[in-house]
This record gives structure tokens, sequence and C-alpha cells, in this order.
């Protein structure tokens, strides 16, 4: 039974960690497709539309197929380089809400700078780097 449970909790852990390198193969989640060319849309598409399919047929073998088509070296290290930059990004953050709050204008738009150069599209969508922040930054709270 515990041979079982074990292997149900790699086969699940399995399963996640494919998820993810699916995720950063394909950047789900970040603009979804925005920065991607046509090229890779199409790409993007048929994979999932594939793997819909295979679950859909009950096809463990062509799932399993396509998900570790999507475990290589270089989308590992794409997972790395986002996960750096969020961890980054987030200090980056909080060190504009302080000197913010501790009235430290000059400072603050260091760090803004500093969070444009770092992930110029989500530094735009909290309009760091484009004048003053909007809603004093406070919208941002809840990502931690």
């Amino acid at each position: 039974m515990k041979n079982t449970k074990l292997g149900v909790f790699v086969v699940g852990a399995i399963f996640v960690a494919l998820l993810i390198g699916s995720v950063a193969a394909f950047g789900f989640g970040n603009g979804f497709g925005k920065n991607l060319s046509d090229e890779e849309k199409i790409q993007m598409k048929t994979f999932r539309d594939n793997v819909q399919t295979a679950v859909e047929n009950n096809d463990y073998a062509e799932w399993k197929s396509l998900m570790e088509s999507q475990l290589t070296e270089e989308n590992f290290q794409k997972l790395v380089d986002r996960q750096s930059k969020i961890s980054e990004a987030k200090d980056l953050m909080k060190q504009i809400k302080t000197a913010m709050e501790n009235g430290d204008t000059e400072k603050a738009e260091d760090l803004r700078e500093q969070m444009h150069e770092l992930m110029p599209e989500k530094a735009k969508a909290y309009g760091i780097g484009y004048g003053k922040m909007k809603h004093g930054f406070g919208s941002t709270e809840d990502e931690d």
C-alpha cells in the first residue's frame, strides 16, 4: 500500500514538473502569448490541442511523450531565470514602497528605473519608470 501511495506521489510530482516545463517553454501566465511570434503561437496552440486530445482519448503514452518533450535544459534554465527575476522584482517593489512611505522620491525613482530594466512589461503594468506610480503601488501588496 505504501508503494502505491509513493507511486501516486511520484507521478503527481512528475506531472507538476512537466507542467512547469511547459509553462516555462511557452510563457503561460506572462501576458499569455503577448511576446510570442505567430509561429510560436501556432506551436503553443498545437501543443495544447495535442495534450487535450491525449487526455480526452485517455492516451497516457502520447500525453507523457508530449510532456517529456518540454523537459529540456533550455526550458529549465528559462524557468530558473524567470524565478530569479520574479524574486528580484518583488524585492524592488518592497524597496519602492518603503522609499515612498519614507518620502524618499529620488530613491523610489531610481528603484523604478531598476524595475523597468529588469521587467519592462511588469514595470509598465504598474506604472514604474513611466512617471508617478499608479495607486501608490498599493495594488502589489497581495503578490507576496
